[in-house]
């Protein structure tokens, strides 16, 4: 029995010595993307292990980036770590299929890592997947670009599904996976680790594979939910509730437009929307809309999946910076202005936004660009038909045309100065606010500096909950005066209330309530401002007059005092046109007068001429 033992032992160690000698191949399918063409794909990576001194190499296509070779040394030190083998015994001599393209890039980390663990193993990976991501020193996988390609290339070579690097399900990583497994019905399988993707790729496991799905829900705690607290005694809310039922209805026409695979995700959709309007109907009307909001950039990515190429794209942006620049706002009255400038001032953040997203577009290497590039035009389509609508309810308004005070241009230019001087206001808003005190549009500049340092707040870590509660109710207090602060103080006491229910989380804790109710705070004083400095025409005019004289480094005109001047000057020419009229009428008559006057006094001669000729026969006749 022993004798047999000890043989059996000889054998076992002889085996895993002349394996060892004669050395272990594997492979593995591992996607790229030519960046010249935006085309994924498909390259046979192998990895031959042999005895030797720890030498990590490389070989196969013409030039091996750096990074891709770091990545083979990080994923044979890795493997030899986690098997607890000594990576000084062996040597990993990669191989990389040329396909004509260069290798560069850390992106088949992962791969890599699977080869030299299953080489250590003496163990076959699976021929029927194919797998992308980055690897660090402690195993990690790391996000990669041109998943959509690669998974396009994984689809054409009859892959049966994908090991992709794990992505939040809010970001926009994540729903270009789920876009793309659905176009190509290409199972994904997100990983965080290389020992979580190991089940998945040897046949020594049998993994359930389960595909991505997007998730729309949110913990909403709505049973119990108070009405809105805070009231605008002096807004007509038949105006507001028409402009959130727009927002409703532009969320619900777009999510009809998804189509193909992707339809899928409609009905889901359309039940959260349920609940945003059930939010709207408790009062907190701008928290329900500012939902159904932020759910339009993925719904306007997945209606467009027709346009994931530079050109599609480039297409979409035309179209869309055509729109925006063409929306006008209506003159501004005392009745109007808080739509006229929340109005203008989504005009001026979309505008911005668009002017970042071009060159992106353009600069596209993978089709995970163009979707990013149509995922951030979205915001700007929405903020310009949310404009539109909001001209729209204006005009309806409408009102007695006013002009600026000098004082409204110099509380633009200092809450400006404010939220350059928090050092951390948000770049988009106080753009959109210089561009707009550029564009002599005061109060959308007072209205976006504040935007920009509400919601760059901090709030100090040693403040309790009970603390931050307090300010958050005091704040939602003082901020009753316009539409659009009482709105956001309800937005805000809608979040505490969440987050009271939920103890906190991702999404809302007191902090991003705090922070919702200083905006709230804010605006009242912007919209009490703004209330105040709308001047009648004439005393606009005559401080457009007073700035005419100024020198030529002044800021330019008040373009609200020129529409003024323009409104009168057309008045007065209406004027002259009507005096016009009337003398080339009088004229007119007159001339007839003069005609038939003329026509008379030729009969009366005519008339007697005959009389004359006709006693002269007379007489003739009777000598």
């Amino acid at each position: 029995m022993r004798t047999l033992l000890k043989y059996s032992a000889f054998l076992m160690i002889a085996a895993f010595f002349l394996g060892t000698v004669s050395g272990y191949t594997t492979q593995i399918h591992a996607p790229a993307v030519l960046l010249s063409e935006n085309q994924g794909v498909l390259t046979v990576i192998q990895l031959n292990l042999t005895q030797g001194n720890g030498n990590v190499s490389i070989s196969g296509p013409s030039k091996v980036g750096n990074s891709t070779l770091q990545s083979a040394i990080t994923a044979a030190n890795y493997a030899s770590k986690y098997l607890g083998v000594n990576e000084s015994n062996y040597n990993f001599s990669y191989t990389i299929e040329d396909n004509g393209s260069d290798v560069s890039g850390p992106s088949g980390g992962l791969a890599l890592t699977l080869l030299a663990i299953s080489a250590l193993e003496h163990t076959q990976l699976r021929g029927n997947f194919t797998v992308t991501g980055t690897i660090s020193p402690s195993g990690l996988v790391g996000q990669v670009g041109g998943v959509y390609d690669k998974l396009n290339a994984a689809k054409r070579y009859g892959m049966r599904f994908a090991l992709i690097p794990s992505a939040s399900q809010q970001s926009i990583e994540y729903l270009i996976y789920y876009i793309a497994q659905q176009e190509f019905r290409i199972p994904v399988v997100e990983v965080s680790n290389a020992s979580q993707a190991l089940p998945y790729a040897t046949d020594k496991y049998t993994p359930k594979i389960t595909p991505l799905a997007l998730n729309f829900s949110s913990d909403y705690k709505l049973k119990g939910l108070p009405m809105a607290p805070v009231n605008c005694s002096d807004c007509n809310m038949s105006y507001f509730r028409q402009l959130i039922n727009f927002t409703f209805g532009m969320l619900s026409n777009s999510t009809n437009l998804i189509s193909g695979n992707l339809s899928v995700v409609k009905p889901q959709i359309d039940s959260q929307l349920r609940i945003y309007e059930n939010i709207s109907g408790k009062g907190y009307l701008y928290q329900g809309a500012d939902l159904a909001f932020l759910q339009y950039p993925t719904v306007f990515t997945l209606m467009n999946s027709g346009n994931y190429s530079v050109q599609g794209a480039n297409n979409i942006f035309n179209n869309v910076y055509s729109y925006c620049s063409s929306l006008t706002p209506p003159n501004m009255t005392t009745a109007n202005y808080e739509y006229v400038v929340g109005g203008q001032l989504r005009q001026e953040w979309a505008m911005q936004n668009l002017a970042e997203i071009h060159s992106f577009i353009n600069a596209s290497n993978t089709t995970d660009d163009v979707i990013f590039g149509l995922n951030n035009i979205a915001p700007s389509y929405a903020w310009c038909r949310s404009t539109s609508e909001m001209y729209h309810i204006a005009g309806e308004i409408g009102g007695t045309p006013m002009g600026y005070s000098s004082k409204l241009k110099s509380e633009a230019l200092a809450a400006i100065d404010r939220a350059n001087a928090s050092g951390t206001a948000v770049p988009l808003y106080l753009l959109a606010a210089e561009s707009a005190y550029n564009s002599s549009q005061y109060p959308a500049a007072i209205f976006g500096a504040d935007y920009s340092v509400s919601f760059s707040a901090n709030v100090n870590p040693s403040i309790n909950n009970t603390e931050l509660l307090s300010m958050i109710n005091a704040n939602a207090a003082n901020s009753t005066y316009g539409i659009w602060s009482s709105e956001f103080a309800n937005s805000a006491m809608f979040a505490a209330y969440q987050a009271n229910l939920t103890g906190g989380n991702e999404t809302y804790n007191l902090t991003s309530a705090y922070v919702t109710s200083e905006l709230a705070a804010n605006l009242a004083n912007a919209e009490e401002e703004t209330a105040s400095g709308l001047v009648p025409i004439n005393e606009s005019i005559a401080n457009v007059l007073t700035q005419n004289t100024q020198t030529a480094t002044t800021q330019p005109e008040n373009s609200t005092a020129i529409t003024s001047i323009e409104y009168q000057l057309n008045q007065i020419y209406s004027v002259l046109l009507i005096l016009v009229i009337i003398v080339a009428i009088l004229a007119l008559i007159l001339f007839f007068i003069l005609i038939r006057l003329f026509r008379l006094g030729n009969e009366n001669i005519r008339n007697t001429a005959r009389n004359t000729n006709s006693r002269a026969a007379s007489q003739k006749r009777k000598v």
